[in-house]
């Protein structure tokens, strides 16, 4: 301890800078220290370590001179120095390094960037941080002998954060490869930074050669982001996107995506020459307001081709309508009352049909039970509950007219003009208030038969309605919109009436213990008032020709919500559903035995209606419906439709039973089978096993299944049917293989649906994908060999061929 302390004193007496603390270090064998008038020296010898101001060393063996403020590790047999400062560690052959200055050097260096390696001949330490290196391999491998490199020239890092190499060339299991850069920069911070976004290319047999992908990459802030991406081919055709992502914790979230694109098909001098403008607009936002406002939106317009001809996403392909929302919603358990308003669009892709809420409304309040005295409610009024809806909407609807293809629904929004070219009508918008009140019960009579009453009260408010008017002189009927507050009000009334009925079978058979049957019948029962009574007003009479002769017409004719139904009448709904249940005993090890509740049936019904007041069709179709699961995953349901009234040869429905017409007893109307099964190894009772040695289905895997068949009968001795079998799978076929696919026929039409099938491989550091489409509209393939580190990234091999270079 004695001479432990005189080494201190000593080390602490030589001349040294203010800025020089202690070195402090402990040994476990020996030292040697020499001590003159102008330095001590030091050689320490086993487990040797020394701190100096956050600078740590550990070696073998280590000499340290305090005139030249010098410490040099070496390696004895396989045991290297290691010298570590600000979190970062060097291995090396040999370690110079002077702690006043803090500059050094490190023979046969190795270190780790965060996940990453660097080896190299030479590193030399010019400040804190900061590092010079020579014949340098750079590597995401975490092996200590990498599947490959990157060996540059020269390299420079900066306090773990940045890594700039001059004169790189990629290695591959030793083998050095075309690939050559002559500048990079690597960050290596897991943070966003801004800069170049590479392009893919590659060969289009239509478009020519191409770089694809490529652009800019903006972090702006913490909170946002921007990325500009553009695609160029050889023979005139070009895109640009912009995609901007926004965030901000626990408040909103969001991102817009902008695309234009200009196809030039052909040459100009082709009779087949194309120039197409496709354009794209994709905006998603979430944002809570509070914790009881949000506001949302989904929309996503393109031009009408876009989702054939550009998107590479598969299901663009069956795409066939578009639904844009813009949304607030409120709603706070504080509060009976709920609002909402949103702006939305629907937009058919096939036939160019548009509808539009400019906006759409709501106010709402929770059902509440208005003469409830007591927490019991015993009196018969006290179960009635109500509740409150208010709806405003403003609409747009667009039909196309086949003669004026040119006219789209953006056109004839814009100009009153065109829309009347297309509609004949004058009135773009369709204004309309709506209140509702239901008022409502639930009873038990005679303690098995629950009766359910109720009424609902509506109103709704317009600003405009339609007269009806002869003109003599033209001899026709002219429409008048007439100005003012009109208000339509209606009550429908209601009552339904349901039981339920148990049928106990006490029959034994296996694990089995017991059959249930149960039974739900239900009749419901709605009416209206005869509306074309003068007691309401709903209803006039107009000349409709010059005979004098009369027609009946509402002044709501047109309206949002429409005019009230013209006769008296109601419908009454009849049902019968079944369900058969069954108990299965389960024992385990010791014995013990449990039960659980086995459902063979989830449904079985049948069901028909009668119109009430109908002068011809009163029955609706008898529908005979199953539902059932086979097992967890695995369902089945199905249904078949009987109507009672007779087809004539064109397929149009008459006032005649079907039996009159040699139809049969009730006519075959349709009927339908559907099945979707979700297989799994634990479902089979397989334990799955990843390594390479487990067998073939004790490998991860999963199936999912679905096929379905839809026959119609539109008229007599004549059948339409459609059907398809899909299926989806993914097999993990060794740890690092996994193959997946889709596939499907269609019955009806004799031919395949759109198949894929993928394959990809992990191979430790980089990672192979191939996905490939054989046949079909989408034909295409795409491979891709590429680095597994995000840092590396755009160090891949891409193969493909897209399915729109067939266009």
């Amino acid at each position: 301890m004695f001479g432990l302390g005189l080494l201190l004193w000593a080390l602490q007496a030589q001349p040294t800078d203010t800025a020089a603390g202690l070195v402090r270090f402990s040994v476990r064998d020996s030292l040697l220290a020499s001590v003159d008038s102008s330095a001590l020296r030091l050689r320490l010898f086993g487990g040797v370590r020394l701190q100096y101001e956050g600078i740590v060393l550990e070696a073998p063996e280590v000499e340290l001179n305090t005139a030249t403020r010098m410490l040099e590790a070496r390696t004895v047999g396989t045991e290297l120095p290691r010298l570590t400062e600000e979190g970062q560690q060097l291995i090396g052959r040999e370690i110079a390094y002077n702690y006043r200055t803090r500059r050094g050097r490190v023979l046969e260096v190795r270190t780790r960037l965060e996940s990453n390696s660097l080896q190299a001949s030479v590193a030399k330490q010019v400040s804190p941080g900061v590092f010079f290196v020579q014949g340098a391999r750079f590597s995401t491998c975490e092996r200590e002998h990498p599947h490959f490199f990157l060996q540059a020239g020269r390299m420079k890092l900066i306090e773990n954060r940045e890594l700039l190499a001059q004169n790189i060339l990629l290695y591959v299991l030793d083998l050095p490869t075309p690939v050559w850069l002559p500048f990079v920069f690597f960050p290596l911070e897991a943070r966003r930074r801004s800069g170049l976004l590479l392009p893919t290319y590659g060969q289009s047999p239509v478009l020519g050669f191409f770089l694809r992908d490529g652009g800019y990459y903006w972090g702006i802030n913490d909170y946002m982001d921007l990325a500009l991406r553009t695609d160029l081919w050889t023979r005139g055709s070009w895109g640009a996107r912009a995609e901007f992502r926004y965030a901000l914790r626990y408040r909103f979230s969001g991102s817009l995506e902008v695309g234009y694109l200009r196809q030039v098909l052909g040459e100009p001098e082709d009779p087949t020459y194309q120039r197409r403008i496709e354009a794209h607009l994709r905006w998603n936002h979430a944002q809570e307001l509070d914790p009881w406002t949000r506001l949302s939106a989904n929309v996503y317009l393109a031009s009408g081709t876009y989702f054939r001809r550009v998107s590479r996403e598969l299901s663009d392909l069956w795409r066939r309508d578009i639904r844009n929302t813009i949304a607030l919603v409120r709603s706070s358990p504080r509060s009976p009352w709920s609002f909402s308003a949103d702006v939305s669009q629907t937009l058919d892709l096939g036939s160019g049909a548009a509808q539009l809420q400019m906006p759409m409304l709501r106010l709402s309040r929770r059902s509440f039970t208005p003469f409830r005295h007591t927490p019991e409610g015993r009196r018969w009024y006290e179960a009635l509950t109500m509740s409150y809806s208010l709806e405003l909407q403003n609409r747009f609807t667009f039909q196309p007219d086949p003669s004026r293809p040119d006219i789209s629904w953006f056109d004839a929004l814009r100009s009153p003009a065109l829309y009347r070219i297309v509609s004949g009508n004058a009135e773009r918008f369709r204004f309309g208030l709506l209140h509702q009140i239901p008022l409502y019960a639930s009873a038990s009579v005679w303690r098995y038969i629950t009766l359910s009453p109720g009424l609902t009260y509506s109103e709704a408010w317009y600003g405009q309605t339609r007269q009806l008017r002869w003109n003599p002189e033209r001899r026709r009927v002219d429409t008048l919109l007439v100005s003012g507050f009109r208000a339509l009000r209606t009550l429908d009334v209601a009552l339904g009436v349901s039981t339920r009925l148990f049928g106990i079978f006490p029959w034994q058979l296996g694990p089995f213990d017991g059959f249930r049957h149960v039974l739900e019948p239900s009749l419901s029962l709605s009416w209206r008032p005869d509306y074309t009574a003068p007691f309401w007003g709903y209803f006039r009479t107009v000349q409709v020709d010059s005979t004098g002769r009369t027609a009946l017409y509402s002044p709501f004719d047109g309206t949002l919500y429409g005019p009230p139904p013209r006769a008296a009448g109601g419908f009454l709904g009849l049902s019968l559903n079944n369900r058969f249940e069954t108990r299965r005993i389960v024992s385990d090890t010791l014995g013990a035995g449990r039960s659980e509740v086995v459902r063979l049936m989830e449904s079985l019904s049948l069901s028909t209606g009668y119109r009430l007041g109908a002068d011809s069709l009163p029955w609706s179709s008898l529908v005979l419906a199953a539902r059932t699961t086979l097992w967890s995953g695995a369902s089945v349901d199905g249904a078949i439709s009987w109507n009672p009234y007779a087809l004539d040869a064109l397929g149009r429905i008459r006032n005649r039973w079907a039996f009159r017409a040699g139809q049969g007893l009730l006519r075959l109307e349709s009927w339908r089978f559907s099945l979707s099964a979700a297989l799994r190894p634990e479902l089979l009772g397989i334990r799955t096993r990843p390594d390479s040695a487990a067998a073939l289905l004790e490998r991860p895997w999963n199936v999912n299944l679905s096929a379905y068949v839809q026959v119609q009968y539109p008229a007599p001795g004549r059948r339409t049917w459609s059907s398809a079998v899909s299926a989806s799978f993914s097999l993990q076929l060794t740890p690092g293989w996994r193959l997946s696919g889709i596939t499907g026929y269609d019955l009806a039409q004799r031919r395949m649906t759109t198949t894929s099938v993928g394959f990809y491989r992990e191979l430790h550091c980089w990672e192979l994908a191939l996905q490939i489409i054989p046949f079909g509209e989408r034909q295409s393939y795409f491979f891709e060999l590429r680095v597994r580190s995000p840092l590396l990234r755009d160090l891949r091999l891409v193969r493909r061929q897209d399915w729109l270079d067939r266009l």
